[in-house]
C-alpha cells in the first residue's frame, strides 16, 4: 500500500471560527501553521477539532455550518483522489511530432471594413 501524505501550507487557518470560546482558541494555537502528515495522524486531529468547533458554535448558539462538520472536513483533505497525466507531450518532452507538411498548413485572413484582404 501506498503511503499518502497530506501537505497543508496554512492547516491552522482552516479551523478559524467566529467568536470562538476561550478554550477553542488555546486549541487552535496549539494546531501546526503548516501540517505534514498521514491521513491517520490527520483524522485524529479532525475528530477533535470538529467536536471542538460544535462545542464552541453551540455554547455561543451559533449555527454549525456543514463545512465545519466532520464529515466534510474529512472528505476535504481525505476524499477519493485520481492522479491524472497529460495525454498530449509538453514542449520539453522527448516525443517528436511528424514534421507538418506545407500543404497541412492552414493560412487565415482578416474579413471586416478596415482589415486587408490577402487569402492565398
Amino acid at each position: 500500500m501506498i503511503n499518502r501524505y497530506i501537505i497543508d501550507l496554512d492547516f491552522a487557518a482552516e479551523f478559524e471560527i467566529a467568536r470562538p470560546t476561550n478554550h477553542y482558541k488555546r486549541m487552535l494555537q496549539s494546531l501546526r501553521k503548516v501540517f505534514v502528515g498521514k491521513s491517520e495522524e490527520l483524522k485524529q486531529i479532525l475528530k477533535v477539532m470538529s467536536e471542538a468547533v460544535r462545542q464552541s458554535l453551540r455554547s455561543k448558539e451559533l449555527h454549525i455550518p456543514p463545512w465545519r462538520k466532520q464529515g466534510f472536513m474529512q472528505n476535504k483533505w481525505l476524499g477519493a483522489y485520481k492522479r491524472t497525466t497529460n495525454i498530449l507531450p509538453s514542449l520539453n518532452s522527448s516525443v517528436l511530432l511528424p514534421p507538418v507538411k506545407q500543404a497541412d498548413i492552414v493560412q487565415c485572413c482578416s474579413v471586416g471594413i478596415n482589415a486587408a484582404v490577402n487569402c492565398y
